[in-house]
C-alpha cells in the first residue's frame, strides 16, 4: 500500500523541522521498520510537506506507532512546529488517483 500525506510546518518551526529530519533517532527509524513502514520521504515546499511512504498494514503500523512511548516524543517535539489544530496528528492521508509502476 502507498501513502501520500500532507502537512503544514508554521514560518518559525521550518528551521528546525528541517534539523531534527536531517538527525532523526536511529530508534525511530527502527520503530518505523518494525511497524512495516518502508521507502518513507518528506519533501517539503516552503511551508507545504507531503510525506510517502509503502506499508503492508497501515492501520497496524499506526496502532504500533500511536502506542510507543518513542514516537510520542518525537510527535511532542514536533508538534510546536506544525501548523495544525491537531498538531499531535498533523498529517491529512491523501487518496491515490494515479500510479505508475
Amino acid at each position: 500500500m502507498r501513502i501520500g500525506r500532507r502537512a503544514r510546518v508554521t514560518s518559525e518551526g521550518v528551521t528546525a523541522y528541517r534539523a531534527a529530519h536531517a538527525e532523526v533517532w536511529p530508534e525511530l527509524v527502527e520503530l518505523n521498520r518494525a511497524s512495516g513502514i518502508r521507502n518513507y520521504t518528506i519533501f517539503i515546499d516552503g511551508l507545504e510537506l507531503f510525506s510517502y511512504f509503502e506499508v503492508d498494514d497501515y492501520e497496524a503500523a499506526v496502532a504500533l506507532l500511536s502506542d510507543s512511548e518513542l514516537a510520542g516524543k518525537w510527535q511532542a517535539l514536533m508538534a510546536p512546529l506544525m501548523d495544525s489544530a491537531t498538531q499531535l496528528a498533523p498529517w491529512a492521508v491523501l487518496d491515490e488517483v494515479f500510479h505508475q509502476d
